[in-house]
Protein backbone atom coordinates (compact mmCIF):
# COMPACT_ATOMS: atom_id res chain seq x y z
CA UNK A 1 0.00 0.00 0.00
CA UNK A 2 1.14 3.65 -0.54
CA UNK A 3 2.22 6.12 1.87
CA UNK A 4 -1.28 7.86 2.93
CA UNK A 5 -1.61 11.21 1.47
CA UNK A 6 -2.84 14.70 2.67
CA UNK A 7 -4.88 15.20 -0.13
CA UNK A 8 -7.47 12.16 -1.18
CA UNK A 9 -9.89 11.45 -4.16
CA UNK A 10 -13.49 10.26 -2.72
CA UNK A 11 -13.88 7.12 -5.34
CA UNK A 12 -16.48 7.20 -7.60
CA UNK A 13 -17.48 10.74 -6.45
CA UNK A 14 -15.00 12.98 -8.54
CA UNK A 15 -14.99 15.13 -5.18
CA UNK A 16 -11.62 16.15 -3.05
CA UNK A 17 -11.57 16.21 0.42
CA UNK A 18 -8.38 17.84 2.08
CA UNK A 19 -7.55 16.01 5.22
CA UNK A 20 -7.00 18.30 8.41
CA UNK A 21 -3.94 18.11 10.24
CA UNK A 22 -3.52 20.18 12.82
CA UNK A 23 -0.39 22.40 14.66
CA UNK A 24 0.84 21.48 17.47
CA UNK A 25 2.26 24.04 18.07
CA UNK A 26 -1.39 25.95 18.73
CA UNK A 27 -1.69 23.11 22.00
CA UNK A 28 1.49 23.41 23.14
CA UNK A 29 1.02 27.20 23.42
CA UNK A 30 -2.29 26.45 25.62
CA UNK A 31 -0.16 24.44 28.01
CA UNK A 32 3.06 26.84 28.07
CA UNK A 33 0.88 29.74 29.00
CA UNK A 34 -0.72 27.74 31.76
CA UNK A 35 2.44 26.87 32.69
CA UNK A 36 4.15 30.57 32.61
CA UNK A 37 0.96 32.13 34.60
CA UNK A 38 0.61 29.20 37.01
CA UNK A 39 3.64 27.26 37.46
CA UNK A 40 1.31 24.24 36.95
CA UNK A 41 3.36 20.64 37.40
CA UNK A 42 0.34 18.95 35.07
CA UNK A 43 1.48 21.51 32.42
CA UNK A 44 5.35 21.44 32.68
CA UNK A 45 4.54 17.50 31.80
CA UNK A 46 2.78 18.31 28.74
CA UNK A 47 5.29 20.20 27.62
CA UNK A 48 7.87 17.71 28.14
CA UNK A 49 6.35 15.09 26.33
CA UNK A 50 5.18 17.33 23.65
CA UNK A 51 9.09 18.43 23.58
CA UNK A 52 10.23 15.10 23.29
CA UNK A 53 8.33 14.99 19.95
CA UNK A 54 9.59 17.82 18.59
CA UNK A 55 12.88 16.42 19.26
CA UNK A 56 12.43 13.87 17.07
CA UNK A 57 11.12 16.06 14.38
CA UNK A 58 14.49 18.02 15.05
CA UNK A 59 16.76 14.99 14.39
CA UNK A 60 14.82 13.95 11.12
CA UNK A 61 14.31 17.65 9.26
CA UNK A 62 15.42 17.48 5.76
CA UNK A 63 15.27 14.06 5.45
CA UNK A 64 13.18 12.22 2.44
CA UNK A 65 9.48 11.83 3.37
CA UNK A 66 9.65 7.39 3.14
CA UNK A 67 12.59 8.18 5.99
CA UNK A 68 10.82 10.69 8.00
CA UNK A 69 7.46 8.45 7.65
CA UNK A 70 9.74 5.21 9.21
CA UNK A 71 11.15 7.25 12.10
CA UNK A 72 7.94 8.96 12.69
CA UNK A 73 6.03 5.29 13.16
CA UNK A 74 9.03 4.31 15.40
CA UNK A 75 9.77 6.59 17.76
CA UNK A 76 7.05 9.66 17.63
CA UNK A 77 4.16 6.88 17.38
CA UNK A 78 4.65 5.65 20.98
CA UNK A 79 5.14 9.30 22.33
CA UNK A 80 1.97 9.99 20.73
CA UNK A 81 0.26 6.80 22.49
CA UNK A 82 1.97 7.53 26.29
CA UNK A 83 0.40 11.33 25.49
CA UNK A 84 -2.30 10.35 24.43
CA UNK A 85 -2.63 8.05 27.49
CA UNK A 86 -1.75 10.57 29.85
CA UNK A 87 -4.06 13.47 28.61
CA UNK A 88 -7.17 11.44 29.18
CA UNK A 89 -6.00 9.77 32.83
CA UNK A 90 -4.94 13.41 34.12
CA UNK A 91 -7.85 14.84 32.39
CA UNK A 92 -10.24 13.07 35.10
CA UNK A 93 -8.59 14.37 38.43
CA UNK A 94 -9.08 18.17 36.94
CA UNK A 95 -12.35 20.21 37.53
CA UNK A 96 -14.00 20.91 33.79
CA UNK A 97 -13.96 24.30 34.23
CA UNK A 98 -10.12 24.44 34.67
CA UNK A 99 -7.71 26.08 32.01
CA UNK A 100 -5.87 23.00 31.83
CA UNK A 101 -8.62 21.10 31.36
CA UNK A 102 -9.87 23.36 28.66
CA UNK A 103 -6.43 22.99 27.02
CA UNK A 104 -6.37 18.98 27.66
CA UNK A 105 -9.87 19.06 25.96
CA UNK A 106 -8.34 20.48 23.25
CA UNK A 107 -5.89 18.18 22.57
CA UNK A 108 -8.58 15.33 22.75
CA UNK A 109 -10.73 17.05 20.55
CA UNK A 110 -8.21 17.87 17.77
CA UNK A 111 -6.26 14.39 18.38
CA UNK A 112 -6.87 12.74 15.35
CA UNK A 113 -5.64 15.83 13.16
CA UNK A 114 -2.89 16.25 15.70
CA UNK A 115 -1.44 12.79 14.94
CA UNK A 116 -2.17 12.98 11.01
CA UNK A 117 1.68 14.16 10.57
CA UNK A 118 2.95 10.66 12.04
CA UNK A 119 1.11 9.09 8.42
CA UNK A 120 2.53 10.92 6.25
CA UNK A 121 6.02 11.71 5.85
CA UNK A 122 5.50 14.77 3.94
CA UNK A 123 3.42 16.75 6.51
CA UNK A 124 5.62 19.03 9.34
CA UNK A 125 4.72 18.89 12.91
CA UNK A 126 3.57 22.47 12.71
CA UNK A 127 2.89 24.78 10.45
CA UNK A 128 4.60 27.94 12.24
CA UNK A 129 7.46 28.77 9.25
CA UNK A 130 4.60 28.98 7.38
CA UNK A 131 2.70 31.29 9.85
CA UNK A 132 5.87 33.30 10.21
CA UNK A 133 6.39 33.91 6.53
CA UNK A 134 3.08 34.98 6.51
CA UNK A 135 3.18 37.71 9.28
CA UNK A 136 4.36 39.93 6.85
CA UNK A 137 1.01 39.93 5.04
CA UNK A 138 -1.26 40.17 8.07
CA UNK A 139 1.13 43.24 9.17
CA UNK A 140 1.00 44.74 6.04
CA UNK A 141 -2.39 45.08 5.48
CA UNK A 142 -2.83 46.97 8.82
CA UNK A 143 -0.94 49.07 7.65
CA UNK A 144 -2.47 49.80 4.54
CA UNK A 145 -5.56 51.56 4.86
CA UNK A 146 -5.83 52.67 1.31
CA UNK A 147 -9.47 54.76 0.53
CA UNK A 148 -9.79 52.41 -2.55
CA UNK A 149 -10.02 48.91 -1.84
CA UNK A 150 -9.03 47.26 -4.58
CA UNK A 151 -5.71 48.97 -4.36
CA UNK A 152 -5.30 47.14 -0.62
CA UNK A 153 -6.59 44.06 -2.06
CA UNK A 154 -3.25 44.02 -4.67
CA UNK A 155 -0.98 44.65 -2.29
CA UNK A 156 -2.11 41.98 -0.05
CA UNK A 157 -1.87 39.96 -3.21
CA UNK A 158 1.66 40.97 -3.71
CA UNK A 159 2.97 40.56 -0.06
CA UNK A 160 1.70 37.05 0.16
CA UNK A 161 3.57 36.18 -3.22
CA UNK A 162 6.73 37.54 -1.78
CA UNK A 163 6.20 35.58 1.03
CA UNK A 164 5.51 32.40 -0.36
CA UNK A 165 8.84 32.48 -2.50
CA UNK A 166 10.56 33.02 0.65
CA UNK A 167 9.29 29.44 1.99
CA UNK A 168 9.32 28.20 -1.31
CA UNK A 169 12.58 29.62 -3.35
CA UNK A 170 12.73 29.04 -7.02
CA UNK A 171 15.12 29.59 -10.13
CA UNK A 172 13.69 32.30 -11.97
CA UNK A 173 12.59 31.66 -15.59
CA UNK A 174 15.10 32.05 -18.10
CA UNK A 175 13.64 32.26 -22.17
Amino acid sequence: MSEPTSLQIKRGSGQCALCRAQDKAHVRRKFYDIQVALSSPVALEALEQIGRLYKVEEEIRGRPPSERHAVRQARAGPELKSLHEWLHKTATGLSKKSELAKAIRYALSNWVALTRYCEDGRLEVDNNAAERALRAVALGRNYVRPVIMRGAMMVQRILAIFSLHFLFPTEPCRA
